[in-house]
């Protein structure tokens, strides 16, 4: 199985060390793509075991690049999530644990966002096993918890978080467009 981005086919799984271009960490403009697109698709959850954090974004496999973009900037891998059934289009997968979760996590946390918490809990994960069923708690808490309390810093949030939550809708009855999140 693999995928098509940016006129080239990746196979699956892939890993960072499969790319050509070594990691490199996002700043500015980049980051804040990301953090957005994270806000909205992104997912931080306990490893088995409660040993650590792992990050993850998944996508439909029409549409892969943003996974690529979080595999250069942070390593781990992209794997294939679920198949295609009917009309319904496979989806893949990004996901890093580990200390590369840790590190990504203590990058995307720098910036505002509605899962900064999620994400500077995931990049300061305990080591002792009191201390992680507290955060696994609090991370639970977070899950369910509102979270509309941020304001837009920068309309590159704002484009990353659309891109993964957004829609353009163009009703019939109305002259024009309306942008939906």
């Amino acid at each position: 199985t693999s995928f098509a981005a940016f006129d080239n086919d990746f196979p699956l799984p892939l890993r960072a060390a499969d790319l050509v271009d070594a990691p490199c960490a996002p700043s500015g403009k980049g980051l804040a793509y990301l953090v957005g697109f994270f806000d909205g698709d992104g997912c931080v959850s306990v490893c088995n075991g409660r040993s650590g954090c792992e990050l993850s974004v998944k996508q439909s496999i029409q549409h892969p690049e943003v996974l690529l973009r979080y595999l250069r900037a942070f390593g781990g891998r992209i794997e294939l999530a679920s198949s295609a059934q009917g009309s319904q289009h496979a989806s893949i997968l990004w996901r890093i644990a580990g200390q590369g979760a840790r590190d990504a996590a203590a990058v995307l946390c720098r910036l505002p966002s509605l899962k900064q918490e999620q994400l500077f809990i995931a990049s300061r994960w305990p080591q002792g096993t009191d201390e992680r069923e507290s955060m696994a708690r609090r991370l639970r808490q977070l899950k369910v918890a509102d979270s509309s309390g941020l304001s837009v810093e920068n309309w590159e949030y704002l484009a990353g978080f659309f891109d993964a939550e957004g829609c353009i809708c163009i009703p019939p009855t109305y002259p024009g467009m309306r942008l939906d999140i």
